[in-house]
């Protein structure tokens, strides 16, 4: 006979973090979103009744889940040549040009003059993509050779003129359809993109080696009245999560959202070298020859005359752009217009060891720290979390906001910790969870 009952439920845990477990992060940066043109504003058209549907209005297929309404309504020209002014020619003519044209389009046909006779002209011919809901995108990389009409283009400040035509399945050069809530030929949402990595928009970055994601659901409670109210509902509430981890891949800058990228190519590095002052004209002055100092920088330079008994010795510069009698104390920095630039001392250091640090003019890659472009960008996060019984579950927050970037130097081995804001998506919603089913 059994006194006591010491059943007990089956109960699971969380599994221990190993070092498998990685958390994902997409990062989308949204196009620009200067130079767009609709479709109804055209200066020109060969089609005899065009008709415009504003509630036509094509899938972004060049982001990806912007939420943003950056497409516009079709203009049913049955394919005929149809004419937009543009932005000046010199601003986008090693661009790109992208539109959307209905799903019977087999090529599109498109020039840039500066006339709207399109006299003299580049010419592209382009095949569509592949069609999402009733509509192909079309891309045209002006980086590529055109096929010149007549002397071709040459691009300057005046306004350019963009030309399209469309051959599709149904309708020829000599028999144009024109239909608004039919299928029929038309375009929409033509954009001009000054450079083809304005498409750069995508990013995935991992962290790993994870030594917690930290953070917890909390609610608050409302006030109770007459009666209990339950949870306060009188804002939407935003939980915060911490990723920590010692790895990550190598473009994890991406995710502050205060970096953007630039388009410098070329910057400076700071580099010391040793180098020995030798005779200007005439004995009359010391002289150190630089050849690949970056010009446009006029800081971060300094010099160290390299002493005796009594030490070294720190000189201090004089902003003078040409040769004066010096001191033993100063030196000065000259142009020489070819490219290189002199150091320039007092005599009394001819055959003297310097040390220099200097501006060095080297290749980058330019990124810039900014807040414009805040939010223009967008956010996702994934991870796996598992339990003791060998369930594995899949989370996925669609709308997050990264409010603490990593960017601290220790001497001890790093952590990178990144701090999130969890917010709720289009739908309301905050995220999801998928168990894995193998």
């Amino acid at each position: 006979m059994l006194c006591r009952n010491e059943q007990f439920m089956k109960m699971v845990g969380v599994g221990k973090l190993d070092k498998k477990v990685e958390v994902d992060f997409d990062v989308q940066r949204n196009l620009p979103d200067c130079n767009r043109i609709n479709a109804k504003k055209y200066v020109s058209t060969e089609a005899e009744t065009p008709t415009y549907d504003q509630y036509r209005v094509p899938v972004n297929q060049f982001e990806c889940m912007n939420p943003n309404c950056v497409n516009s309504g079709t203009l049913y020209n049955g394919g005929a040549a149809t004419v937009y002014k543009a932005i000046k020619g010199e601003d986008f003519s090693a661009g790109v040009i992208t539109f959307y044209v209905t799903e019977d389009v087999t090529t599109a046909e498109v020039t840039i003059s500066d006339t709207q006779t399109a006299t003299n002209a580049w010419k592209y011919t382009v095949t569509p993509g592949r069609a999402v809901n009733g509509f192909k995108p079309v891309i045209v990389d002006l980086t590529q050779t055109p096929t010149k009409v007549g002397t071709g283009f040459t691009p300057s400040d005046a306004t350019a003129y963009i030309g399209i035509t469309l051959t599709s399945d149904g309708n020829t050069a000599g028999n144009l359809v024109v239909c608004s809530n039919g299928v029929c030929t038309g375009l929409s949402s033509i954009a001009i993109f000054d450079d083809i990595e304005d498409f750069q928009t995508s990013t995935h970055v991992k962290v790993s080696c994870l030594t917690g994601i930290d953070g917890t659901w909390d609610l608050d409670v409302a006030e109770s009245t007459c009666f209990n109210n339950g949870y306060d509902t009188s804002s939407r509430p935003s939980f915060e999560k911490t990723v920590t981890g010692t790895k990550v891949t190598n473009n994890y800058w991406r995710l502050s959202p205060l970096y953007q990228k630039g388009s410098a190519t070329q910057g400076f590095d700071i580099v010391t070298v040793e180098r020995t002052i030798k005779a200007g004209t005439g004995d009359a002055y010391g002289v150190v020859a630089i050849d690949d100092m970056d010009q446009n920088e006029c800081g971060f330079f300094s010099v160290e005359v390299q002493g005796d008994a009594c030490g070294s010795n720190a000189l201090d510069k004089l902003s003078v752009p040409s040769i004066i009698a010096l001191d033993g104390g100063h030196y000065l920095l000259v142009d020489n217009g070819d490219g290189t630039t002199s150091a320039i001392f007092n005599s009394m250091y001819i055959g003297k060891k310097v040390l220099i640090s200097y501006p060095k003019l080297v290749d980058v890659e330019e990124f810039l720290i900014s807040t414009e472009g805040l939010n223009e960008v967008r956010t996702r996060m994934s991870y796996v979390k598992k339990y003791t019984d060998g369930e594995k579950y899949r989370f996925v927050f669609d709308n997050v906001l990264i409010t603490s970037f990593p960017d601290a130097l220790t001497e001890d081995e790093g952590e990178f910790a990144f701090t999130v804001s969890i917010q709720p998506d289009a739908y309301g919603r905050y995220g999801r969870a998928y168990k894995i089913i193998d």
